[in-house]
């Protein structure tokens, strides 16, 4: 097995935007195993607060910048998350190269990676993971969560989300009561329709965009009632709410002046394309409420197994319906000037101890 540790620019196509430097970093690891056909990238971005926990995913990157550029991204991203929601982590991603199939054997080489990092980096179920998979991995491998029956994040993320509305949706409209609200989802995956079931059982209008026909019709199938949109059409639609529940990047200056919703609230990691993106919306009078600061409920939920007492559902249910109250904190924060993502931003710097270079914190001690 090949293991490159610290970064290094694989090629011209690795160039890294939005304030990337290699240097924020604590360590990045590259793997290529011939035998098992495990090709990854780990990124550990900070371990100030505790282990680096991140979750996995296995995706068809294009190439190994790709690869590169997304892991750490969301690196830093969990660095931010962590940070605001209280957690003793740091930030740390790990992606798989969906080159070849995902065999045990695959799982199983990559958990000896995980290990042998000796514990700086927490793991676990991502986009194109199963709990099957991180369980395959528990097998070689402590440092590995969501393994437990309760951990289920897909809901934990969404009910964060939906304490976080909840608090936006008073600020903006005077009422947390979402009954009659239109709420767009982008992505009716197991985040987005864990948020559709919640929508829905306060009374919410849903509107959706979905990709994958099999995950429409699934969906269409518990709750009956959802609206469904032609995929790329749900963004300009008249809605209370946009809910970027897929990819990242959505979020940019050709896609704001198109929006038509007064909050964003979403579980899809990253949605700002650039900082300046926060800005953009804030001037267009649309409350974006920071990815890293409301899809925090898989986290707390996964990594609740680590506690002295392990897993506990009171515990966890407390830590993720304050979302909500991170939410309000922010906004006061923000006030009428700033925009929630600089607030949200200063705020992780805080808890770091506004040290320039730790990710969010440059430049902003």
């Amino acid at each position: 097995m090949s293991i490159t540790r610290r970064a290094k620019v694989l090629n011209k196509k690795t160039a890294l935007r939005d304030g990337f430097s290699f240097g924020d970093y604590e360590e990045i690891v590259f793997v290529d195993e011939k035998k098992s056909g495990l090709r990854a990238v780990i990124a550990i971005h900070n371990t100030w607060r505790g282990p680096a926990a991140g979750a996995t995913r296995y995706a068809p990157y294009k190439n190994d910048g790709d690869a590169l550029e997304d892991a750490m991204r969301l690196a830093r991203g969990m660095t931010a998350k962590c940070a605001l929601a209280g957690l003793p982590f740091g930030g740390g991603k790990g992606a798989i190269m969906a080159s070849s199939r995902k065999t045990p054997a695959l799982l199983r080489s990559y958990a000896e990676v995980v290990s042998r990092l000796g514990g700086r980096f927490i793991t676990g179920e991502d986009y194109g993971m199963t709990t099957a998979d991180v369980r395959e991995m528990r097998g070689i491998t402590p440092y590995v969560v969501g393994t437990s029956k309760y951990a289920n994040p897909a809901y934990w993320t969404a009910r964060g989300m939906f304490a976080a509305l909840k608090s936006a949706a008073k600020a903006v409209w005077g009422s947390d009561n979402l009954a009659g609200r239109t709420i767009g989802i982008s992505g009716l995956g197991k985040v987005g329709l864990e948020f559709a079931k919640q929508v829905h059982a306060a009374g919410g209008v849903i509107w959706a965009e979905e990709i994958d026909a099999v995950a429409a019709r699934q969906a269409l199938k518990k709750i009956p009632s959802i609206f469904l949109a032609k995929p790329g059409r749900l963004l300009q639609r008249k809605l209370d709410v946009y809910s970027p529940c897929a990819r990242g990047g959505i979020l940019n200056k050709k896609t704001i002046p198109r929006l038509r919703a007064e909050i964003i609230c979403g579980g899809a990691n990253n949605q700002l394309w650039e900082a300046e993106d926060g800005v953009r919306l804030h001037r267009a009078g649309i409350l974006y409420l920071p990815d890293y600061a409301i899809n925090a409920g898989g986290v707390i939920s996964v990594t609740a197994e680590l506690r002295p007492d392990g897993w506990g559902r009171a515990w966890v249910e407390k830590k993720v319906d304050n979302i909500g109250q991170t939410v309000s904190m922010l906004l006061r924060k923000a006030g009428t000037r700033m925009a929630m993502s600089d607030a949200a931003d200063r705020q992780v710097c805080e808890i770091l101890g506004g040290k320039v270079g730790i990710g969010n914190c440059r430049n902003k001690s």
